[in-house]
């Protein structure tokens, strides 16, 4: 009964500290990408109810960093105050050990690594993939809104669009003139007397069904001339995300079972990127323990530390730890080293510098040993007599 209302009283405190950690690390990574979001509002019809949806699309990419970032803030501080306040000297009096008290954290790391793994394995590529949708659905609306009577408008890159008349609420268009320099080519001109204008939002595409027209279209050697009674221009860009190729779909928008159910379908030389991300995915998740671990350890030692000395050394040992992995991947990707060693050996690494510190803090030793001076293997002088 003692033991569970401890645990019960250093969980709270934990769960405290993490909730305010995660608010505030999530918001100062939103602030990053406020100004982005302002100039899509500005320049999209973006109603109240889809930018709250980009938000939520968003979150999961944000929530995987500052997850873990938050847990290794939260433990830092716990054991940082019980080491300050001499809580800690107080409960190994009581005959409570170090290791008793931090077994219900140790608990913690690993429901804090299910919720990582379950954000970077499927929410983040979920969220990444309705991200997609959504900014492609506003450009597509953005090419209608674009479009003004008598008027050249160029809605996408290389692509210019005029016409006579413009009916929005219909999407139906007539004296039609486009110049579409989209391939990096000679622009491939189309006039046509009618168009029609039909987004659809499923697929994400904006087709313009044209009729009664003119297709000019030239290179170095030949000129040509087409005449059609209807013909039809794909004004959208490729979807990534629901793209039936495999050798075309982003690998940022998979999740577990859609990764591993394409990636035997991918060429030799594709398929190491991929699994490259998915074992970073896999290390990132199983990190909270090793956080857990080293910060138990570096908190009980460090007993002058405030709050702000708690944000410090959490920021440094994460970036340190996803600085390293980012390293491993990018050597294992570019230099070839081998990819379960280089993706692995960060998470290897902390793990056996936590289990290492707090092992000999739990046996009250200090972290690094102490330095002592080596003897030396010749003998003193002999003192002489005194007169």
């Amino acid at each position: 009964m003692r033991n569970l209302r401890i645990h019960r009283y250093l969980l709270r405190e934990l769960l405290t500290s993490l909730m305010l950690g995660l608010g505030l690390f999530t918001l100062v990574i939103l602030l990053g990408r406020l100004l982005k979001l302002m100039e899509l509002v500005v320049d999209s019809p973006i109603t109240l109810t889809a930018l709250l949806s980009l938000f939520g699309s968003l979150m999961p990419s944000f929530l995987v960093i500052t997850l873990p970032l938050a847990f290794l803030l939260a433990v830092l501080l716990l054991f940082g105050r019980l080491s300050g306040d001499s809580e800690l000297v107080a409960f190994q009096a009581a005959g409570i050990g170090l290791w008793r008290l931090s077994s219900g954290v140790l608990l913690t790391s690993l429901v804090v690594a299910l919720l990582t793994g379950g954000l970077t394995l499927y929410a983040e590529p979920a969220g990444q993939a309705h991200l997609q949708r959504q900014l492609q659905q506003l450009a597509l609306e953005g090419v209608t809104l674009s479009l003004k009577a008598q008027h050249f408008s160029q809605p996408l890159a290389g692509l210019t669009l005029y016409a006579d008349q413009v009916d929005r609420a219909s999407g139906q268009l007539s004296g039609i003139f486009i110049s579409d320099a989209r391939s990096g080519r000679q622009p491939l001109v189309v006039l046509a007397r009618r168009g029609l204008l039909h987004s659809d939002s499923s697929s994400g595409h904006l087709l313009l069904h044209l009729e009664q027209g003119v297709l000019h279209r030239s290179d170095a050697e030949r000129y040509q001339l087409l005449r059609f009674a209807r013909y039809d221009i794909d004004l959208s860009l490729r979807q990534p995300a629901t793209d039936s190729d495999a050798e075309s779909v982003d690998v940022r928008y998979q999740n577990l079972p859609q990764l591993l159910a394409r990636l035997p379908q991918l060429p030799p030389e594709k398929q190491r990127s991929w699994r490259a991300e998915l074992h970073e995915r896999l290390s990132l998740a199983l990190c909270p323990p090793a956080f857990a671990l080293l910060g138990i350890a570096l908190a009980v030692r460090n007993q002058r530390s405030s709050r702000s000395g708690g944000f410090t050394l959490a920021l440094l040992i994460f970036l340190l730890y996803y600085l390293s992995l980012s390293a491993a991947k990018t050597l294992a990707l570019e230099k070839n080293w081998p990819l379960l060693a280089s993706l692995w050996a960060p998470n290897l690494l902390f793990y056996l510098a936590g289990g290492l510190l707090f092992g000999r803090v739990c046996r009250e030793r200090p972290l690094l040993g102490r330095w002592r001076r080596p003897r030396s293997l010749t003998p003193p002088p002999a003192r002489k007599p005194a007169p």
